[in-house]
C-alpha cells in the first residue's frame, strides 16, 4: 500500500465506538429541536441580533450551555438577565426565556420589606433616618423591626436622636445633595420606588405582570437604564460603605449635620427605645 494510498473503511464496530467516545447527543436538545421547535428557533434569533458573535458557540453546545453562554455574553453587553441559571434544565425553560425578556429588577416588594433587618446595619441605619413608610402604606412594623435589630449595635441614646418615623425625603433631598452623605437620597427614592431607574423601582411581580417583550427599543431602554443603576449603586455603595468604617460615629456626625439644618433636635414625641438587647 503506497503513501498516499486510503486506508481501509473503518468497521461498523469501530465507527460505533467512536460515536460512543464522543457521547450521546443531548435528549433535551433533541426535544427542543423538534418539540419546541419555535421556541428554538426565536433563541437563535436572539442570539444572531444580539450577540452574533457566539452564534457558532451555541450552536456546538446542548440547551443548558447555550442558554448559559447567551446570558453571559447578553449581561456584557447590555444587563443581567435575571437568575437565567433558575430555568436551566427545566423543561419549559427556553419558552419562559423567550416569552418575555427576564431582567432582574430590585425594586421592593411588600415581602422584601419585612426582610430589611436582613440588610447590613448601615442598610438599616439609613432605612430608619428615612420616613418612607407612610409613603408606600407599611404602618409602623417594619420600623420597629428596624429599631430592634439597630439597637444591637448603636446606643439606644444615638438611636434616639432619629425624629419618630424618620426624616422627611424631601428634607432629606434638599439638605443632602451635593454634600457626602447623598448617598442617602438614592436609598430613600429606592425605599419609596422613586429612584427613576427602572432596575431600582420595579420588581419582579411587576416585571411578570408586564411581560417586558424581546424588541430593540425594549432592550436600549433597558441597557441604558442599567448604566443609571450603576451610577446610582456606586454612589449608594459610596456612602454605605462610610457608614460600615464607623457606625456610631459616622451616624452621630451625620445626625448633627441634619439637625444643623433643621428644627429637628430631639423631641418629647420620639420613641424612648424601650428595646432589650437579645
Amino acid at each position: 500500500m503506497g503513501a498516499g494510498s486510503p486506508g481501509p473503511a473503518p468497521g461498523p464496530l469501530a465507527a460505533l465506538g467512536r460515536r460512543l467516545r464522543q457521547g450521546p447527543p443531548s435528549l433535551r436538545h433533541l426535544l427542543v429541536r423538534f418539540g419546541a421547535f419555535d421556541d428554538y428557533a426565536q433563541f437563535l434569533r436572539l442570539v444572531r441580533e444580539y450577540t452574533p458573535e457566539i452564534e457558532a458557540e451555541v450552536l456546538g453546545r446542548d440547551l443548558d450551555r447555550a442558554l448559559e453562554a447567551f446570558a453571559q455574553a447578553f449581561r456584557e453587553r447590555y444587563f443581567p438577565l435575571e437568575h437565567l441559571e433558575d430555568y436551566i434544565g427545566e423543561p419549559d425553560g427556553l419558552e419562559v426565556v423567550m416569552s418575555r425578556i427576564p431582567a432582574h429588577f430590585l425594586g421592593l416588594s411588600w415581602d422584601d420589606y419585612d426582610g430589611l433587618d436582613d440588610y447590613k446595619t448601615s442598610h438599616i441605619l439609613a432605612s430608619l433616618l428615612v420616613a418612607f413608610e407612610a409613603e408606600v402604606d407599611l404602618g409602623s412594623g417594619v420600623r420597629v423591626t428596624l429599631l430592634e435589630v439597630a439597637v444591637k449595635k448603636v446606643p439606644q441614646e444615638i438611636l434616639a436622636r432619629i425624629p419618630q418615623g424618620g426624616y422627611p425625603r424631601e428634607f432629606l433631598e434638599e439638605e443632602l445633595a451635593g454634600t457626602p452623605y447623598q448617598g442617602l437620597i438614592v436609598h430613600a427614592r429606592w425605599l419609596c420606588h422613586d429612584t427613576g431607574c427602572d432596575f431600582l423601582d420595579m420588581t419582579g411581580e411587576d416585571e411578570w405582570e408586564m411581560s417586558i417583550d424581546w424588541t430593540r427599543e425594549n432592550v436600549e431602554a433597558l441597557t441604558a437604564a442599567w448604566q443609571h443603576f450603576l451610577a446610582l449603586d456606586q454612589e449608594t455603595n459610596d456612602f454605605f460603605d462610610w457608614m460600615e468604617e464607623d457606625l456610631v460615629g459616622h451616624l452621630k456626625e451625620l445626625l448633627n449635620f441634619l439637625e444643623g439644618r433643621s428644627g429637628y433636635a430631639k423631641d418629647p414625641r420620639q420613641l424612648d427605645l424601650p428595646l432589650g438587647v437579645a
